[in-house]
C-alpha cells in the first residue's frame, strides 16, 4: 500500500517512512532478541493509567512512578480535562528482602501530591532530589505545566519548589530527565522561540542553579 500511494505522491515523508519501517520490521525479526518484555503486574493497577518509572536506588528494589490510581483515603481529586482520567499522583513501590514487591505507596499528600496533576519525574544526580511535573487548574489563571523539585530524607519530603525557566506562565515544561553526572537538566516545552510544537531542551546546573534553557534542534550540542 504504501508502494501504491508513492505513485501517486513520490515525494510523501510520511509514506517514505511508512515503507522504511515495514522494511526494518522484516529485519528486526531475523535478529535473536536479548530482551524478553513482560507486564509489570506488580507496578499496574486494573482500570488506571500506571507510567514513567523510576529507580531510586542502585539494586533497583525502589521504584517511583506515576499513576491515576485512587489511593485508599484520598478524596477529592479533579479529573484532568485532557484524559477524563482522575489526575495523576506520585507513588513508590518497594521490593523486600524477600524478593516481594509490596502494595504501592502514595508520596505524601499535600506536599508532593495535591488535587492537581503531578507525575512523570526523574532523580537527581544526588539521589535524594526528585523533579516531576505539575500541571495546576486554577479558575481565571492560564499555566502551562511546570517542573518542581523537592528533596527527600527517609520517607520525607522537603517543601517543593519551581524552577522557572521562562517568564511567560502560559509556556509548558514538562517531563525532566536528569544527565548521569547531573550536568544538565533535559525537559519538553513548546516556548514559542523552538522550532514547532514541543521541543526537547536543556539548562546546565551551576551548584543550585540552572542556566537559561538552550534549544536542542538543528545542530545544536546534545
Amino acid at each position: 500500500n504504501y508502494h501504491r500511494f508513492l505513485l501517486l505522491d513520490s515525494t510523501n515523508v510520511w509514506a517514505k517512512n511508512g515503507l522504511l519501517s515495514c522494511d526494518s520490521a522484516r529485519l528486526w525479526k531475523k535478529l535473536p532478541q536479548r530482551f524478553s518484555v513482560k507486564k509489570c503486574d506488580y507496578l499496574n493497577s486494573r482500570k488506571s493509567s500506571d507510567f514513567s518509572p523510576v529507580v531510586m536506588n542502585d539494586d533497583g528494589s525502589l521504584i517511583l512512578f506515576t499513576s491515576s490510581r485512587v489511593a485508599k483515603g484520598v478524596k477529592g481529586i479533579k479529573n484532568s480535562k485532557i484524559t477524563g482520567q482522575r489526575n495523576n499522583d506520585l507513588y513508590t513501590v518497594r521490593r523486600n528482602n524477600k524478593g516481594k514487591w509490596e502494595e504501592a505507596v502514595l508520596l505524601p499528600e499535600g506536599v508532593i501530591n495535591t488535587d492537581m496533576d503531578e507525575g512523570v519525574a526523574c532523580l537527581g544526580s544526588d539521589g535524594k532530589t526528585i523533579y516531576y511535573t505539575v500541571c495546576r487548574s486554577i479558575p481565571g489563571e492560564t499555566h502551562g505545566a511546570e517542573i518542581y523539585y523537592s528533596k527527600r530524607s527517609g520517607n520525607d519530603y522537603s517543601e517543593p519548589k519551581q524552577l522557572i525557566f521562562f517568564k511567560d506562565s502560559t509556556v509548558t515544561i514538562a517531563h525532566p530527565a536528569m544527565s548521569p553526572g547531573g550536568e544538565y537538566l533535559y525537559f519538553v516545552s513548546d516556548h514559542f522561540s523552538g522550532y514547532g510544537g514541543k521541543d526537547i531542551w536543556r539548562s546546565e546546573r551551576n551548584g543550585t542553579q540552572y542556566g537559561a534553557p538552550v534549544n536542542l534542534g538543528h545542530g545544536s550540542p546534545v
